[in-house]
């Protein structure tokens, strides 16, 4: 969820009003899940608050995120290829491979930053031919 957010905001295609509607509360509620559970951790150890509270406060903080998942995904149905490489991504990583992961990320940075800047990779064309490069390789 959190990648295919970032490929969406990296490529510009979250508007200003979704971000208003959607984005942001979805930023802030996941990146702030983590010092927001360790404060009300230590409000209970410190007997400040009882444990079911802050486990209450805790898990309806963390699952009010998915609110925005529908929108999330609406717009990931516009923007098909994010979504391919997000559920892909999702894939990969529950193969739980290193060299595999990281080729895939080295894909996925590939094309979100071709189709973040199209005019770099259509201007693209190596000063160094194959043939050179073999021949310097060889050498070494």
């Amino acid at each position: 969820m959190g990648v295919g957010f970032q490929y969406l905001f990296f490529l510009n295609k979250i508007s200003d009003d979704d971000m208003k509607k959607w984005g942001w509360p979805l930023f802030l509620l996941n990146c702030g899940t983590v010092s927001i559970s360790i404060f009300l951790h230590t409000l209970r150890f410190k007997h400040l608050m009882r444990p079911r509270i802050a486990h209450g406060i805790y898990v309806a903080m963390a699952y009010m995120s998915f609110i925005s998942v529908p929108f999330l995904c609406m717009k990931m149905l516009n923007e098909w290829q994010i979504g391919l490489l997000t559920l892909g991504g999702i894939y990969v990583n529950t193969r739980r491979r290193k060299v595999l992961m990281n080729c895939w990320w080295l894909l996925a940075m590939i094309v979100v930053c071709t189709k973040r800047f199209p005019h770099v990779a259509a201007d693209y064309r190596p000063e160094v031919s194959l043939e050179r490069l073999y021949t310097w390789i060889k050498a070494r």
